[in-house]
């Protein structure tokens, strides 16, 4: 999902799971490399970050879609929290020409589509499918395209070598970021990495680039992180998650969580005012991505069903595996959907007869 739509993901932008994935013959760097963050610099921003949180925004009147968290919470956000080097690693260094050749997309996709996958795909849609029947009946979207969603963001939740972090500190990392100040140091200490390790072959060429480089990219991302910071704080409130559960939860290194890969802003924006989903259960998100995929899933076509699951996540490679899982199980699908049905037709008809009725 893009970042400026109400839903957002996913596969953490045009680099998705695989972009996260370290295994056995991943170099240590990309593994575990983080920049420091100068604990005067860090203290200061933090600071501002929760400056820029008691401004409010104006709004919406609703509670879903207003600034309602309390300062109890803005009371967790102190220089106590770990600065998630790692975490701006991930993403600064996205798209750039030194990647682990592990993480190409033939290798992953490789992985994704093998029989064991396929397998777990139908694993998937039995689990779940009375969520994934109720969302096919609500949303007009088969069950096959929302377990093609799950392949890809997390492997059905089970993150396989993919790096979570805590998405409170993740974001207040990213919205501090915005501190010029800090911006430097961070830049300064990445290059300083890198060039201490020019025989790492995934960073060859990276200690050419320039530290505006870096702190460009970081900018950008940090301009961006305000909005969702204010969300999951306002989602903490709305859906009264204790102070220790706002803390646990992991996520992306950009701050999307749930297995399924929400931002912030577009899990607030997809839930019902009525709803009270809780991200650690997945039987309770599965239905909010048949309904951001119902948005744009107009008549099922094949093009319309591109843009709907392009606007989860945009890049070709992405929709063209979600496609490629979907067809793969989608007899199955079909199977189990109409056993459900026929489930419900028999629970009807079995029904006792109301009072004075016949």
């Amino acid at each position: 999902m893009k970042i400026h739509l109400p839903c957002i993901l996913a596969l953490f932008l045009s680099s998705a799971t695989f972009a996260q994935e370290t295994t056995a013959s991943s170099p240590p760097f990309e593994a575990h490399f983080g920049p420091t963050a100068n604990a005067a610099l860090w203290k200061n921003a933090v600071k501002t970050v929760k400056e820029l949180l008691r401004t409010k925004r104006s709004g919406s009147p609703t509670s879903i879609n207003n600034d309602v968290y309390a300062d109890s919470l803005l009371d967790l956000i102190t220089d106590e929290l770990v600065f998630q080097g790692e975490a701006v690693w991930l993403d600064v260094s996205l798209g750039s020409k030194f990647k682990d050749p592990m993480r190409r997309k033939e290798q992953v996709f490789k992985r994704l589509q093998s029989e064991e996958s396929i397998d777990r795909s139908k694993q998937f849609l039995e689990q779940y499918c009375y969520q994934l029947a109720d969302g096919y009946k609500a949303c007009g979207v088969p069950p096959e395209y929302v377990s093609g969603i799950a392949n890809i963001e997390t492997f059905f939740g089970s993150f396989d070598n993919v790096r979570k972090f805590p998405v409170l500190a993740t974001l207040v990392t990213w919205v501090a970021l915005q501190n010029e100040a800090l911006r430097n140091d961070v830049a300064k200490n990445i290059l300083a990495a890198i060039k201490a390790d020019r025989t790492n072959k995934v960073i060859e060429g990276a200690s050419r680039m320039t530290a505006s480089f870096w702190t460009t990219r970081m900018e950008r991302r940090a301009n961006t992180s305000l909005v969702q910071l204010r969300d999951y704080l306002n989602l903490a409130e709305t859906l009264a998650w204790d102070h220790e559960k706002l803390l646990r939860l992991e996520g992306s290194w950009v701050g999307a969580f749930t297995d399924f890969q929400f931002m912030p802003r577009t899990f607030r924006y997809t839930m019902l005012e009525s709803e009270n989903p809780d991200p650690e259960k997945p039987e309770q998100i599965v239905p909010l991505v048949a309904r951001y995929l119902g948005r744009s899933w107009g008549d099922g076509s094949p093009a319309q069903v591109r843009k709907a699951v392009g606007s989860y996540n945009s890049p070709h490679w992405y929709i063209d595996h979600v496609d490629t899982v979907a067809q793969r199980v989608r007899a199955y699908s079909i199977e189990l959907l109409a056993e459900r049905e026929a489930e419900q037709k028999a629970k009807t008809n079995s029904s006792p007869v109301e009072a004075g009725k016949e």
